[in-house]
C-alpha cells in the first residue's frame, strides 16, 4: 500500500514538473524543448499545458503548423473550462481555421468564455448575435455583450458603445455626452477611430463644450497613427486658430499628409494656403510633410512588429 501511495505521489510530482517546465520553456521561447514537456503534462490533464500545445500547433512553434491538431488540443483544454482555449476554439469554428465553420458551436464556445469575462469573446458573442450568426439575431443581447466587454476594458467595444449612444435611439437614448465618454475611453487606449472621433466633437462641439486645443491633441494622437481624416482635421483647425506664420506652415504640412494619405478634401484648403506663405516657408512646410511621414511609417512598422 505504501509503495503504491508512493509511486501516485511521484507521478504527481513529475506531471507538475512538466507543467512548469512546460509554461516556463513556452514563455522562453524554447518551443521544440516546451512541445515535449507540454504534450506530456496535457496528457496528464494539465489544461494550460493543452492549450499551448493548441497556440503551438496553430501557429507553428517548434513544429510544423497544424490547425487540425490545434482543435483538439484547444477542444481538450475547453472541456476542462480554460477560458483562453473555449475562446481560441470558438474563433476557429467562426472562421472555418483547421475544421468545417461552424457558427452555432462558435457561439456555445463564445458564450462559455464571456460568462467567464473572457473580453474578447464577449465581444464576438455580441457581433454574432448582432449578425444572427449561428445564433437568432437579438439587438439587445448584442448591447448586452457589447457593454460587458467594454466595462472590462475592451477598446473596439466601448467605440461601438459609443456610436450607440450617438446613434438614432433604438436600442439606447441618443446621449453625445454618455457617447462622448465612451469614445474617451477608447482613444486612452490609443483606438484611432475613437480619436478622430473626439478632435471632430471637440472641434464642432458635438456632447461637450468646443474646444480647439482638445480638438488639436486628439486629432494629432490620431493623426500619427496614419488617419488623413484627422490630419485633414488638424491642418484645418491650424489654419483657423493661427496667430502667425507658423501655424499656417503646421497647417500646410498637415494638408500635405492628408492628401498624400489620399484625403482628397484637403486639396482645396492647401492651395489657398500656400499663397499665404513665402517660398521659404512653403519649403519648410513641404519638410516638415515629409518629416511627419516618414515618423508615421516607422511607428506602423513598429506597431506591426508588436
Amino acid at each position: 500500500m505504501k509503495r503504491f501511495l508512493f509511486a501516485l505521489l511521484a507521478c504527481s510530482g513529475t506531471a507538475l514538473a512538466s507543467s512548469e517546465q512546460c509554461q516556463s520553456l513556452f514563455s522562453s521561447k524554447k518551443h521544440a524543448d516546451a512541445l515535449i514537456q507540454c504534450h506530456q503534462a496535457a496528457k496528464s490533464g494539465d489544461s494550460q499545458a493543452a492549450w499551448l500545445m493548441g497556440q503551438m500547433n496553430s501557429q507553428g512553434l517548434g513544429t510544423t503548423k497544424n490547425e487540425t491538431k490545434a482543435i483538439d488540443w484547444f477542444r481538450m483544454a475547453a472541456d476542462s473550462g480554460h477560458t483562453d482555449a473555449q475562446y481560441n476554439l470558438a474563433v476557429m469554428l467562426d472562421m472555418g481555421n483547421g475544421i468545417t465553420e461552424d457558427n452555432a458551436k462558435a457561439v456555445h464556445w463564445y458564450s462559455k468564455a464571456a460568462e467567464q469575462d473572457h473580453v474578447h469573446a464577449q465581444h464576438n458573442l455580441a457581433l454574432m448575435y448582432a449578425h444572427g450568426e449561428g445564433v437568432e439575431q437579438n439587438y439587445k443581447t448584442a448591447l448586452r455583450w457589447t457593454r460587458e466587454a467594454a466595462e472590462n476594458g475592451l477598446a473596439e467595444s466601448q467605440y461601438l458603445m459609443g456610436q450607440m449612444y450617438r446613434g438614432n435611439g433604438e436600442l439606447v437614448k441618443n446621449d453625445p455626452a454618455v457617447a462622448l465618454d465612451w469614445f474617451k475611453r477608447a482613444a486612452e487606449q490609443g483606438h484611432m477611430k475613437s480619436q478622430v472621433i473626439l478632435g471632430v466633437s471637440y472641434a464642432k462641439g458635438i456632447g461637450a463644450e468646443a474646444n480647439p486645443d482638445i480638438a488639436m491633441d486628439w486629432s494629432r494622437r490620431a493623426a500619427f497613427q496614419g488617419s488623413p481624416q484627422a490630419q485633414f482635421l488638424l491642418g484645418v483647425l491650424h489654419a483657423r486658430y493661427s496667430e502667425d506664420n507658423q501655424d499656417l506652415q503646421q497647417a500646410v504640412a498637415w494638408l500635405t499628409v492628408a492628401l498624400a494619405g489620399g484625403f482628397s478634401a484637403a486639396m482645396e484648403p492647401l492651395q489657398n494656403l500656400t499663397a499665404s506663405l513665402s517660398k521659404d516657408e512653403l519649403q519648410e512646410a513641404r519638410e516638415s510633410a515629409q518629416s511627419i511621414i516618414e515618423t508615421i511609417q516607422r511607428q506602423q512598422i513598429r506597431r506591426q512588429g508588436a
